[in-house]
């Protein structure tokens, strides 16, 4: 038995459903990453990982991710900026994402709002399987 698959709008998973969604992960704490890469993994998602901001935009340019999960304090460049330069980018400008954040959300949600992201999630109250139904609920709503 596959796991199940979500057609997400990035190239990957218009090239065919059978792919598992490629998930761009850019995160500076290995802890939290290898947690959260395993928890997507485990629902059948393929991870690529960046560990600071200047590494996130250039992985996603070559690995032309379904979706981006961005910790908002980075180093070299921070998640918003990181966010903004995937704007800019046409390869990447429509690239749906969720924020994470060791800090109060709410702080972030009015500038993640005008980068296009609606969820900014409390890391600490966010686990792998939390995650994963941001990342289905954000794709269930893309075009």
């Amino acid at each position: 038995m596959g796991a199940e698959q979500f057609v997400g709008d990035g190239p990957h998973a218009a090239a065919s459903a059978e792919l598992p969604l490629r998930i761009l992960h850019i995160e500076d704490d290995p802890d939290l990453a290898d947690m959260y890469a395993l928890g997507l993994e485990i629902q059948g998602f393929e991870v690529v990982r960046a560990g600071d901001g200047v590494a996130g935009v250039q992985a996603a340019a070559a690995s032309c991710p379904d979706f981006v999960v961005i910790d908002i304090s980075l180093p070299l460049l921070d998640g918003l900026q990181v966010l903004a330069r995937l704007r800019q980018d046409p390869r990447t400008t429509g690239l749906p994402a969720v924020l994470l954040t060791a800090f109060n959300p709410s702080d972030y949600r009015q500038r993640a709002a005008a980068l296009g992201v609606q969820e900014v999630l409390l890391k600490s109250e966010t686990t792998p399987g939390e995650l994963v139904e941001a990342i289905r609920r954000r794709l269930a709503r893309s075009p």
